[in-house]
């Protein structure tokens, strides 16, 4: 098990190095002046957006938050993937220690998460508004809003890794379609009131939570589709490596 720990950290803090080297040449001083005035337009024409709606609400500004809710909700928790940093000639020579991976692993499902997470938590603190004024919620309790979307990715991460453990998960909560059902369920729950629909977006979480942790239980009796980890792996970095090709110049990868 130490020897998984050292290789697994080892390659973590290679991933670390060169995403502060990249993200030293994408954030220079030209890209954060233009970040700066970005923030600055998008804060005045926000800020007017919250006024003009209060005094003039559209119809049907309620079902426009809700699909917009619906979307972005849905984009986040399916975006990202862990950070397995799991390689295809690992299975030539690591496959054999089978479950024991897993002991490794989970760091890499907490880690990849948390970039989904924060993105996730800053779009719907700028919905949080939107949702008060168009839906009759409070600001706080729109604002609890992010604690679901937050656990919902991690439940959403959760799921996705134990889906190559052979056996352990129905095909239905594979991520993409767990994503979905818990961003309608989110959104939908928007016309119910306040309360009541935090209450039952809460007992979601915990639940999704207490099966996930039964399912971790039962990760050493079955079986890891190692290439199918490793080829999310894979496309992990492809995936990545392509949007910092927008920027610098990147080793080629196979898509």
């Amino acid at each position: 098990m130490k020897d998984l720990n050292s290789l697994w950290q080892g390659r973590l803090r290679d991933f670390a190095k060169t995403m502060s080297r990249y993200s030293r040449l994408i954030l220079n001083d030209h890209m954060a002046l233009i970040l700066l005035v970005a923030f600055g337009f998008f804060s005045i024409y926000y800020q007017q957006l919250l006024v003009s709606l209060q005094s003039q609400p559209p119809q049907g500004l309620g079902l426009m938050i809700t699909a917009a809710c619906l979307l972005v909700w849905w984009a986040g928790l399916a975006w990202g993937r862990p950070l397995l940093l799991t390689y295809e000639p690992d299975k030539s020579y690591l496959f054999a220690r089978g479950y024991q991976w897993h002991a490794v692993w989970k760091w890499g499902v907490w880690l990849g998460t948390l970039a989904p997470s924060l993105a996730l938590a800053v779009v719907t603190l700028l919905l949080a508004p939107l949702i008060s004024l168009a839906l009759g919620w409070s600001l706080s309790q729109a604002l609890c809003l992010i604690a679901y979307v937050v656990g919902a990715k991690f439940l959403v991460a959760w799921a996705g890794y134990l889906g190559f453990y052979s056996g352990l998960l129905p095909k239905g909560l594979s991520g993409p379609a767990l994503a979905l059902a818990l961003a309608g369920l989110g959104a939908g729950s928007l016309w119910l009131p306040a309360n009541l629909s935090l209450g039952l977006l809460a007992l979601v979480l915990i639940l999704g939570a207490a099966y996930i942790w039964w399912a971790c239980r039962k990760v050493p009796q079955h079986w890891i589709e190692f290439e199918a980890l490793g080829a999310q792996e894979q496309a992990r970095r492809a995936s990545l490596y392509r949007w910092l090709a927008l920027f610098a110049e990147v080793p080629q990868q196979i898509p």
